[in-house]
């Protein structure tokens, strides 16, 4: 494990009960927390939360050092900063997995996560486990009208995530029962099937029916996380990334089929801004 991970000895304990070995990050995300985005509906975003609360006593629970989660990774700087976060912040078993699409960007994304699994495992050990890949083969891709049907993907994917992890439960003699995803304000701001709102009512769903320790289960995007004090951007990751000592320049954000990032996608300029935002340099390569 990497060095800069403290032992359980050295635990520090949040107000909120969330154990972490870091908690100058914990300080700097809460700090850092932005109000609800416009995607976000928040009558009935408090209404889910309350039956979810009344349901279980609580609303989300950060696991405990040593405990597993399920991780969404593409191989972008959101979710590797969120991978190492969890690993290093809080001590977790990190279970990542991806959706292969026929996107002309999978490969790129895919050289990102070979990068960083070998990374993540010379640091972390035994924290990081090798991903898994769950295939979309849907020629609507090819034909350049995911947007349309974007939701449905969504809902497809955070499904293989709640599978995943049912699966490892069921091999495991630790059960993992909270899948995470990296999800930002500005993932927020840009669609609704990305907002805290559609993660709560998903939840809520989940529950529905269920009873004792199937109550556990968690989905939620960590990064929009209110009720353990977040709800941050993309440049607050690039901060995280940055104390974590995280070399960004090997994640992809560019949707193009280019060895380098292009510079003009949405992916790229997304990732220029938060960069600039960060008030950090940008060691990426673009080609414009």
């Amino acid at each position: 494990m990497h060095n800069n991970v403290k032992q359980p000895t050295e635990v520090s304990d949040l107000s909120d009960g969330i154990t972490c070995f870091a908690p100058d990050i914990e300080q700097m995300l809460r700090q850092e927390r932005k109000p609800l985005g416009k995607h976000e509906d928040p009558e009935v975003l408090d209404a889910v939360e309350r039956l979810i609360a009344k349901k279980r006593g609580y609303v989300f629970r950060m696991p405990q050092a040593g405990e597993g989660v399920v991780l969404a990774w593409s191989g972008g700087p959101d979710s590797t900063t969120v991978a190492a976060y969890l690993m290093e912040v809080h001590g977790l078993k990190v279970f990542p997995y991806y959706v292969k699409s026929a996107a002309p960007y999978t490969l790129f994304e895919e050289l990102s996560q070979t990068y960083f699994q070998k990374f993540f495992i010379k640091r972390y050990g035994g924290l990081f486990y090798f991903p898994v890949a769950f295939h979309l083969n849907d020629p609507l891709i090819r034909r350049k009208q995911l947007a349309s049907f974007y939701p449905m993907v969504v809902e497809y994917s955070r499904m293989l995530g709640l599978w995943y992890a049912d699966f490892l439960t069921r091999r495991l003699d630790q059960p993992i029962k909270t899948v995470l995803y990296a999800n930002t304000a500005e993932d927020a701001n840009d669609a609704p099937a990305d907002s805290l709102t559609s993660f709560r009512v998903l939840q809520l769903s989940i529950l529905a029916g269920k009873t004792g320790d199937d109550l556990s289960w968690q989905i939620t995007a960590l990064p929009l996380e209110r009720s353990i004090g977040l709800y941050i951007e993309k440049p607050t990751l690039i901060k995280v990334a940055a104390r974590l000592g995280l070399p960004l320049e090997h994640t992809r954000s560019c949707i193009r089929k280019t060895t380098l990032h292009c510079g003009e996608c949405a992916g790229c300029m997304r990732r220029k801004t938060a960069f600039k935002e960060s008030g950090l340099m940008d060691p990426s390569r673009y080609l414009s």
